[in-house]
């Protein structure tokens, strides 16, 4: 699954974000798919003061479990399971933009889900975010 990151540039009158730097204004999140648009839906998962740079968010869409956290004002998602063993991504430390896997401390890129450091193998998944207002939606595959 691919990822993008989306920011909301703090006017919470517009719905406006960016996509890697391409402006979008209103709801029009479909510029920039890489994937067919038909094939996922957005889900509203939380609020953007629910979410901080320090601690990951666990939020569940169905059987999708995942963790959410900002690097400055870009919000990323991504699975909140470990590749490595099962253990809670979102229980685990943030050091700018690297999340550590409590149980066994291997290391993964918060913005692209790329393993930094073993025990780990796999990267993780991520998800496509964006938020409108103050509301965070996260796109899951179908």
């Amino acid at each position: 699954c691919c990822h993008f990151a989306y920011e909301n540039f703090g006017n919470n009158n517009a719905e406006t974000v960016a996509i890697k730097g391409l402006h979008v204004v209103g709801n029009d999140t479909t510029k920039g798919s890489v994937y067919p648009v038909e094939n996922c839906d957005w889900h509203l998962v939380t609020t953007t003061d629910k979410i901080d740079s320090r601690e990951a968010l666990a939020v569940d869409v169905g059987d999708v479990k995942m963790a959410l956290c900002s690097i400055g004002n870009t919000i990323y998602a991504f699975s909140n399971i470990c590749t490595h063993e099962y253990a809670c991504m979102s229980d685990g430390f943030i050091d700018g933009d690297i999340i550590w896997c409590p149980l066994h401390q291997a290391q993964f890129h918060i913005p692209t889900g790329k393993v930094v450091s073993p025990p780990a193998e796999v990267d993780l998944e991520t998800y496509r975010v964006k938020v409108i207002k103050t509301q965070v939606y996260v796109q899951i595959p179908k």
